[in-house]
């Protein structure tokens, strides 16, 4: 969550309190449980499946 965090302050566009607040949330629901998320080898899969 850490690298988060300084991605989200150190974001090249504007990013209101609220998306952070949400940025933040996901990132300890995804500590909290990290079968949740995808792997990159998931998430490119899926990504070139909505574009077949």
């Amino acid at each position: 969550m850490e690298f988060i965090e300084k991605t989200v302050e150190s974001a090249p566009i504007d990013v209101t309190e609220e998306q952070k607040a949400i940025i933040r949330s996901r990132a300890a629901e995804l500590d909290a449980d990290p079968s949740i998320g995808l792997t990159w080898d998931e998430l490119r899969a899926r990504l070139a499946a909505r574009r077949a």
